[in-house]
């Protein structure tokens, strides 16, 4: 990834819009589709994923009060320690560790943090009821976001994705990972 963008001249922001726009939610259909996670545990996911923001949020405000921090510091500190990039480098490891069935919950777990640092960014940058109400914008923006509501659907249907749709898709999904760790890169 790195001698391609020093050498090559790859523009990174198109590659990682690619991966945003159409390879992650292939990705997050096709896991989602194919996977044996019952909603329950989907729930217990979502919701331990939102504990553990909220709880490093605690640390971090304790901590950051010793080290004296306030206004736009302490916000850009919470925003850090509460909030992960598990995207790029965590799905490729959590696939590569723990195989395809741990890639969909960690999929849901990344999708988790990726809506809640939209939000809580907005917040943190001011309150403003117009600041939130872009971020909640942006998070309607999130193509992932669709792969999964549309997967959910099929799911709730009990239908199975024609093969002529589901080739394709698992194709796109399958460059997800490497394209991802190319971007790290």
């Amino acid at each position: 990834g790195f001698l391609l963008a020093r050498y090559a001249g790859i523009d990174v922001k198109m590659l990682s819009r690619v991966v945003f726009y159409s390879l992650l939610p292939c990705l997050a259909f096709r896991l989602l589709v194919n996977s044996n996670a019952s909603g329950p545990n989907v729930a217990r996911l979502i919701l331990l994923a939102v504990l553990i923001m909220g709880c490093m949020g605690l640390v971090g405000y304790v901590a950051s009060k010793g080290l004296g921090l306030d206004g736009k510091s302490l916000r850009a500190f919470l925003m850090v320690v509460m909030f992960s990039n598990g995207g790029n480098y965590g799905l490729p490891v959590v696939r590569f560790a723990f195989g395809p069935e741990a890639l969909a919950y960690g999929t849901i777990f990344f999708l988790t943090g990726s809506v809640t640092t939209y939000v809580a960014g907005a917040f943190f940058a001011g309150s403003h009821r117009s600041k939130i109400a872009g971020a909640l914008e942006k998070v309607w923006k999130m193509p992932s976001l669709y792969g999964v509501a549309l997967a959910l659907i099929v799911r709730a249907a009990g239908h199975s994705v024609p093969e002529a749709i589901m080739r394709p898709i698992d194709l796109l999904s399958d460059a997800a990972l490497p394209v991802m760790i190319l971007i790290l890169g």
